[in-house]
């Protein structure tokens, strides 16, 4: 099967970059043309089937970002990188323009290596301007054009060097002296390469096997309170969900006996209804629809047995939850979650200290679950380790960050053993009890 490979940029960077690519037999290569960069972000919402996006330079990316995020196709651009800006001025300073002192630049990169590279090519850099955009910078085109307008009409610069054909284009029409640094032959093969890799590491990981459990919870407790009919209907309205789900993911459904179904499916599907693991919608319609709480595990593999242990991993998360959750273990063995209740874990007062600490989302809502598991008894750093399923060495590094803010507190030591160092035992330092953490 072939990669599907979407390719945007100008018509001649486009042009030029099939070459490369029509040279291959892997790649069918779909060719999306813009005349201006700020079209680049509908064209990316046009695209239906793709592996990897491939973009001709830094700047159609940067204004497709948000577009491809929403998307979660990874994608390449060719960069703008110190061979090609090196390759450029070489050319400029011995072919086109020799008195090389007063210029404009845009390009994105760090205004001290533009320097640096200006330096090693003993061009006087007092009379250089660097305009350096980025990928946290918000775009403007028009600012970059009226950057280098303003510096030529007052007479400070000489020569316009733009990474832009748009800005080379409207730099012409006013008669600036101006060139586009062209991206060098190596630069794009790279890229493409980049982007080929990509595509397959995508295609590999979605064919990875998905095995998910879902179970009721408290299903004994609801036949106790309301009869094995109204149980057994609970099972068979929750069979059609969950049928009609499958459905919809070219997965397979069936129920084992014992309050428990089996989903099998692909790591693709999995990746997609879930938000990239941000989210689980099955669990708010099962809730909206049979008015019950329920658990899902979900498991990842290689193999259909690996995926289906990691399932039983995750669906035991699920029974320390008081609430509906969905627990992902991936093909690393790495717990993911929860999902469906993640949000009022972000809502509790140790989440809010733990972010101010600076930690991120994914360590602080394991802490907090963490902590509420043990009932916020204390803790050694081997017993953090274990259930981050990281090195001790990983987590006394953020045992040592809550300490420095005073989340947790050293209250003592144990010696389980007669040989060996004591080990420090520590506590959270306010007591958070569960149902401030749920709130």
């Amino acid at each position: 099967m072939k990669i599907q490979m979407a390719l945007f940029g100008l018509e001649k960077s486009v042009h030029d970059m099939e070459q490369f690519v029509k040279q291959r037999g892997d790649v069918e290569l779909h060719s999306f043309i813009y005349n201006k960069v700020e079209e680049v972000k509908e064209l990316v919402s046009r695209v239906n089937v793709c592996d990897v996006y491939l973009f001709s330079g830094p700047l159609p990316y940067l204004y497709a970002k948000e577009e491809i995020e929403k998307n979660n196709i990874p994608a390449v651009y060719v960069p703008f990188d110190e061979f090609a800006l090196t390759r450029a001025l070489y050319q400029l300073k011995n072919n086109d323009f020799p008195e090389l002192t007063r210029m404009s630049i845009d390009i994105m990169m760090e205004q001290g290596l533009v320097y640096e590279i200006l330096h090693d090519l003993n061009i006087e850099t007092q009379e250089i301007y660097v305009y350096s955009f980025g990928k946290g910078t918000k775009l403007d085109m028009r600012q970059i054009i009226d950057n280098h307008l303003t510096l030529w009409q007052e007479k400070k610069i000489d020569y316009v060097l733009t990474s832009v054909g748009e800005v080379e284009k409207e730099l012409l029409k006013e008669n600036v002296r101006c060139k586009r640094i062209t991206m060098p032959k190596r630069n794009m093969e790279k890229a493409i390469e980049k982007a080929i890799e990509m595509a397959k590491h995508r295609i590999s990981k979605n064919a990875q096997i998905a095995v998910g459990f879902v179970k009721i919870k408290n299903f004994e407790q609801i036949i106790s309170d309301k009869g094995d009919f109204f149980g057994q209907e609970l099972i068979l309205k929750l069979h059609q969900i969950l049928l009609a789900f499958a459905h919809q993911t070219y997965a397979s459904v069936l129920y084992n006996g014992n309050n428990q179904f089996v989903i099998f499916g692909t790591r693709g599907i999995l990746d997609n209804i879930t938000n990239n693991y941000q989210e689980f919608p099955l669990i708010q319609e099962i809730e909206s629809q049979l008015r019950i709480s329920i658990h899902v595990g979900f498991g990842l593999g290689l193999t259909a047995k690996q995926a289906e242990n990691f399932a039983k991993m995750a669906l035991k998360e699920c029974e320390h939850m008081p609430q509906s959750t969905c627990f992902i273990v991936n093909d690393q063995g790495k717990i993911i979650g929860p999902l469906g209740g993640a949000e009022n874990f972000s809502q509790s007062p140790l989440y809010q200290l733990l972010r101010q600490a600076r930690l991120n989302h994914e360590t602080s809502q394991k802490f907090v679950r963490f902590s509420v598991l043990r009932d916020f008894k204390p803790f050694s750093a081997h017993d953090l380790a274990e259930y981050f399923n990281v090195t001790k060495r990983g987590a006394e590094l953020t045992i040592q960050k809550l300490l420095q803010n005073q989340i947790i507190e050293i209250i003592g030591e144990e010696k389980p053993y007669q040989a060996g160092r004591p080990k420090k035992l520590y506590q959270v330092t306010c007591r958070f009890d569960l149902q401030s953490v749920q709130q």
